[in-house]
């Protein structure tokens, strides 16, 4: 399985691999067998390489909060949906953020789904677009209606530009 942190601009990636009692953990060119056992709920004995490490969590949402030898360390960790969620409608909750829908990437509107009026939920795809030589759904990152569609079908679109905005 694939999972991602935040890492200033970019997104490192981190694989991990589930054994019987271990899990392999690649990030980068490093590789890590890890054993975990729970000692109660908060705390954890993590063997990372052969090395001992007693892990109190803190925090358990989103952003995990942990302390390790009396050093607190807090990590968000992505899936790939998240990741790619992220860097096409930005990494905040704003108002901006759930009201347009922008496009993620260059490309070609194919299709419209919707119109000003419509009821959408959280998911639902609006219009389809075409960009590398794929197709690719685009869908409502909020629940709402569409106030206003601002594309047409065949229409090219640059990476940001607003294709549907919400209320």
């Amino acid at each position: 399985m694939k999972f991602y942190f935040p890492e200033e601009e970019n997104y490192r990636e981190i694989q991990v691999e589930m054994e019987e009692e271990e899990i392999d953990v690649k990030i980068g060119r490093q590789s890590f067998k890890v054993e975990v056992s729970a000692i109660d709920a908060r705390r954890l004995l993590v063997i990372v390489n052969h090395q001992p490490h007693l892990v109190e969590v803190l925090q358990s949402d989103s952003p995990v909060v942990y302390r390790v030898n009396g050093r607190e360390y807090q990590l968000e960790i992505l899936t790939e949906q998240e990741r790619l969620s992220r860097e096409m409608f930005g990494d905040s909750e704003s108002e901006h953020a759930a009201s347009e829908i922008r496009a993620p990437m260059p490309g070609l509107v194919l299709k419209i789904l919707v119109k000003p009026g419509d009821r959408v939920t959280e998911g639902q795809p609006l219009l389809i677009m075409e960009a590398m030589k794929m197709e690719n759904e685009i869908r409502s990152t909020v629940a709402g209606m569409i106030k206003q569609v601002k594309v047409n079908p065949q229409q090219p679109v640059e990476k940001d530009e607003v294709l549907i905005v919400l209320e």
